[in-house]
C-alpha cells in the first residue's frame, strides 16, 4: 500500500510472522528459494537476508562455501542488503582474523547491492576498494 521501495527482511531461522498468522507453514529458509524470491519480487524491491544465508558458517563457526542466494535474488530482480555487519570478533568468523572489511569485500565480491553496517563508514571502505578494481 505505499509507493516505498521495500526490502524484505530475511532471518536465518524460524518463519514470517505474518505468513504463521495466516497458517503459511513456510520458514525464512524457504522463501530464500527461486520460488519464494519471485513471489517476494512482487511487493519488493529487495531482499535483507541474514549474512549467513549467503556465506554460511558451520557450528565451529568456520566459513563454509558462498551459497547461490545473490544470484537466485538478482535473477529475480531482487537487490540484496544482508545484515549485519560488524567489527567486534565475536561477531566475525576467524577466518576474518578481526577485519570487518575483508568480511564486508568477500560479500560485494560475491556481488551484494548493499549491507547494513553498524559500521558505514567501514562499509563504504569496502565498498569502494571492491569498486576500484
Amino acid at each position: 500500500l505505499t509507493r516505498l521501495r521495500l526490502i524484505q527482511l530475511i532471518d536465518d531461522s524460524g518463519a514470517p510472522w505474518d505468513l504463521a498468522a495466516q497458517g503459511d507453514q513456510r520458514t525464512f529458509r524457504e522463501l530464500v528459494l527461486p520460488a519464494g524470491l519471485k513471489e517476494i519480487a512482487g511487493y519488493a524491491s529487495g531482499i535483507g537476508p541474514s549474512k549467513i544465508l549467503i556465506v554460511p558458517v558451520d557450528k565451529n563457526g568456520q566459513l563454509l562455501a558462498p551459497t547461490a542466494l545473490v544470484q537466485d535474488a538478482h535473477a529475480a530482480k531482487l537487490l540484496v542488503h544482508p545484515w549485519t555487519f560488524r567489527r567486534e570478533s565475536q561477531f566475525l568468523p576467524a577466518e576474518y582474523r578481526g577485519d570487518a572489511v575483508a568480511e564486508m569485500v568477500q560479500f560485494y565480491r560475491l556481488g551484494v547491492d548493499g549491507l547494513f553496517s553498524d559500521f558505514p563508514d567501514l562499509a563504504r571502505t569496502a565498498r569502494d576498494s571492491v569498486r576500484k578494481k
